[in-house]
């Protein structure tokens, strides 16, 4: 649906997606988003709204998603003028405008080609829609786009390996505390620390840093203060699992017990509040990522109990993977399987 008004200032333009978008994507749409535009618009401009328009109507559109996409990739190519330095909008609030729009839609494409340049031109029209739109501005706003740059950053740091860029996006999510108060802007508070610590995890992974890992939880307790259990249930489980994430992790760098404890408190949390009937293969991912956990502390401490858990979590996840296809996956598990089984022949249970 797209609402709107026009005025002497120009074109007010929302866009509601046919289906609620994941919240803190560099590709989501914002709740404080609108596209202003000048009355005389000319034919980048018209692209740019082209490409909002099948952004925002993709994920109801399966049937014919691959006309979409190509037609979506043509008009943000056309749209890419925008972000030269010497394009220049009517107002600060327009720029600001234009240039998150042309982010979104770049991500989208992004998402459907997995190519990073589409990711990169996302976080350089992100960086330009908070240095050249208006000072004075509302936190929700401020707050939004930095919490999608920070997305993008992420996930431009993962395809490019820069470094930098996941410091970068530290930054921008660690700056929203001081922009957003929790108690006016709770939603985007939690998702601003939950994507903090998505960044520090994967940082964490990739450079085996054991203080990444220790300040990702702390990032995710955070958020799991806003999303709780009883409140956000879907939000909570996918915080927990990535907090169980952040323990497997630092429990791989470190000798000790308390951070493979850590994960499989998580996991077994997840775990519980998956639906095996509605949602097998999420179910499945969770018992395997329990089995993983429990194995790796039945390793550690020789205990039977937990041997037993991880055969029975790989036991019953590797037969919904070979049920639903999955067989690289399931193969995978199988190894799993049968490093429990020789461990229990050595001595372990």
């Amino acid at each position: 649906m797209i609402l709107g008004d026009l005025s002497k200032a120009g074109l007010r333009l929302v866009f509601l997606p046919s289906e609620l978008p994941s919240e803190g994507r560099p590709d989501g749409f914002g709740l404080g988003d609108a596209l202003l535009v000048s009355p005389n618009f000319d034919a980048t401009i018209a692209n740019l709204i082209y490409a909002t328009v099948l952004s925002a109507a993709l994920p109801m559109k399966p049937k014919i998603r691959s006309v979409l996409a190509s037609h979506l990739m043509g008009a943000v190519q056309q749209a890419l003028a925008l972000l030269n330095e010497d394009s220049v909008q009517e107002s600060q609030d327009q720029t600001a405008s234009v240039l998150t729009y042309l982010a979104v839609t770049a991500a989208t494409v992004w998402r459907l080609n997995g190519k990073p340049e589409g990711l990169a031109t996302a976080v350089n029209a992100y960086r330009r829609a908070l240095r050249d739109g208006p000072k004075e501005v509302t936190p929700l706003v401020v707050g939004e786009l930095k919490i999608r740059l920070g997305s993008a950053l992420k996930e431009l740091g993962v395809a490019t390996g820069d470094l930098n860029l996941f410091e970068e996006a530290a930054d921008a999510l660690e700056s929203i505390g001081a922009v957003l108060s929790r108690k006016t802007h709770l939603r985007e508070w939690g998702l601003a620390y939950q994507g903090l610590g998505d960044v520090l995890l994967v940082r964490g992974k990739q450079e085996m840093e054991s203080s990444d890992c220790a300040n990702a939880i702390v990032a995710f307790d955070a958020a799991l203060e806003v999303f709780t259990q009883q409140s956000h249930l879907a939000r909570w489980i996918d915080v927990m699992n990535q907090r169980g994430a952040a323990f497997m992790t630092w429990g791989a760098i470190e000798a000790g017990t308390k951070e493979l404890d850590g994960a499989i408190t998580a996991y077994r949390a997840v775990l519980a509040e998956r639906n095996q009937s509605a949602n097998p293969m999420l179910w499945a991912h969770a018992s395997n990522n329990l089995g993983s956990a429990a194995f790796a502390l039945a390793k550690r401490v020789r205990d039977s109990e937990l041997l037993r858990e991880a055969a029975g979590c790989f036991d019953a996840a590797v037969l919904i993977y070979e049920q639903h296809g999955h067989t690289s996956a399931a193969e995978i598990i199988r190894k799993n399987i049968q490093r429990v089984e020789r461990l229990q022949a050595a001595g372990g249970a």
